[in-house]
């Protein structure tokens, strides 16, 4: 996925969004639909589109492929995002909780 010029996951159905937070901490812009698991685990770090809506999932998927500096942005914001959701972290969360 370090390699890819984005990662596209336009799930209907996602119990947990581990395919796109494993994206983003490869340094790899995610394109996802607007389903809650994926907004949650987004949060702001790529590009969602509504669910099943094939235009904004096309433009989306040109506009990232396209522009360079939007790509850098999306890794930057997707691996400061997936930094959040490491072992150590979700170990002391659980601690605290």
């Amino acid at each position: 996925m370090q390699a890819a010029r984005f990662f596209l996951q336009p799930s209907r159905h996602e119990g947990i969004a581990i395919p796109a937070l494993e994206a983003m901490s490869c340094g790899a812009p995610v394109i996802a639909s607007d389903i809650p698991a994926l907004t949650e685990v987004m949060n702001g770090s790529g590009r969602i589109v509504p669910c099943g809506e094939a235009g904004p999932l096309a433009r989306a998927m040109s506009s990232v492929s396209d522009d360079h500096h939007l790509r850098q942005e999306m890794q930057i914001r997707g691996l400061l995002r997936a930094s959040e959701f490491s072992c150590k972290n979700t170990a002391e969360r659980t601690v605290d909780a």
